[in-house]
């Protein structure tokens, strides 16, 4: 006599008859396969929040970037500078 049931509750499409050792391997390898799935959800979730920090991290450089004016000189001024422009008439090239 043939213990066990079949694959299929309604027994057509079966593939045939499931024994209690199949059936304790399956429920292992759905077990395993949960597992797995809890840790890459979990990996997956790590990654996600790593790029989300990256992301905001980039943000505020690039706005910073932005933001940031660069110096018209990089020297102190002269003492006594010369006013600018070009001289006017007979001055100009003296």
């Amino acid at each position: 006599m043939l213990t066990g049931g079949w694959t299929h509750a309604s027994g057509f499409g079966a593939v045939g008859w499931v024994t209690p050792h199949d059936a304790q391997a399956l429920r292992d390898e759905r077990d395993a396969l949960t597992r797995e799935h809890a840790s890459l959800r979990a990996q997956l979730e790590q990654a996600l929040a790593e790029i989300e920090r990256l992301r905001r991290t980039l943000d505020e450089a690039e706005r910073g970037g932005k933001r940031q004016a660069a110096p018209f000189s990089r020297h102190t001024p002269k003492a006594n500078p010369k006013p600018p422009g070009r001289k006017a008439g007979a001055q100009y090239g003296v």
